[in-house]
């Protein structure tokens, strides 16, 4: 059952943050899953404000958007939601490939919501760095609230490693967001790669991406100021549309809640 599942959870990973999503709102069942180790107990008909609110509370620290899954003109009426994500300092974190970052910029661009961008943008390597949606990207840089993942690149790359096809884009990116906004990532467990990765052929790739010792420090040991403070969770409640959370989760990182509406 779900309850075993959140037991299962906490004990194999003391720290993890685990909320339920629910359509059940039975005392029985939020006693339950409180009791089994979730830190906090959210139903499926709590109002979106309320909803992201809540996460926030939690230690959620930004809205990921998967364009490359669900498409563009899914998120096309997202505006008040970067609103208030920005108004709560959170993040959007956006997974794009080839030119769909395009249509995206203005909204984007107009909110003062925070950017995150996975996996380098992941562009068309054929079409080479002027291509409109990978200019898009270099062009957030000038915003001063984008940072970008230097990760994925195996699933741009048409070349094994070194990929040395996605050479020219790395150092755009580097070159745009200074290594101050630029962080690497492992992209374990690697769903959907095309080919074997390990964490040795990704370290290995960046010793070659940047071989000066200092760069490569605040790349690989990068955090976002804002966030490095400590969250206290207090027990809130909202006129019995949710159960919120009910221990204290100390983070100096984050996570990063799922889809259009964040849960």
């Amino acid at each position: 059952s779900g309850i075993d599942g959140i037991r299962i959870l906490r004990e194999r990973h003391p720290d993890l943050l685990l909320i339920v999503l629910s359509v059940y709102d039975e005392d029985r069942r939020i006693f339950e899953a409180l009791c089994a180790g979730a830190n906090g107990y959210l139903v499926k008909k709590t109002p979106p404000a309320r909803l992201i609110e809540a996460l926030r509370e939690a230690g959620i620290v930004g809205i990921a958007w998967n364009v490359t899954h669900h498409g563009v003109y899914y998120y096309a009426g997202a505006a008040d939601l970067l609103a208030r994500a920005a108004a709560l300092d959170m993040f959007v974190s956006l997974q794009v490939e080839h030119d769909q970052l395009v249509p995206l910029v203005p909204m984007l661009e107009r909110s003062t919501v925070r950017i995150l961008i996975d996996h380098c943008g992941r562009p068309t390597v054929a079409a080479g760095i002027d291509q409109p949606g990978f200019r898009a990207l270099l062009g957030l840089a000038a915003t001063g609230r984008a940072f970008v993942k230097l990760s994925g690149v195996v699933k741009f790359s048409r070349e094994p490693f070194p990929y040395a096809d996605a050479q020219p884009y790395l150092d755009a990116l580097l070159d745009a967001f200074t290594p101050e906004r630029c962080l690497w990532a492992s992209d374990w467990p690697y769903l959907r790669a095309p080919v074997r990765v390990d964490y040795g052929v990704l370290l290995a790739l960046v010793m070659r991406m940047l071989p000066d010792d200092e760069q490569r420090r605040r790349v690989l040991c990068f955090c976002f100021p804002p966030l490095e403070s400590r969250l206290a969770v207090r027990p809130v409640a909202f006129a019995g549309d949710l159960v919120a959370l009910t221990c204290d989760v100390k983070r100096a990182h984050g996570h990063f809640a799922h889809g259009q509406g964040a849960g």
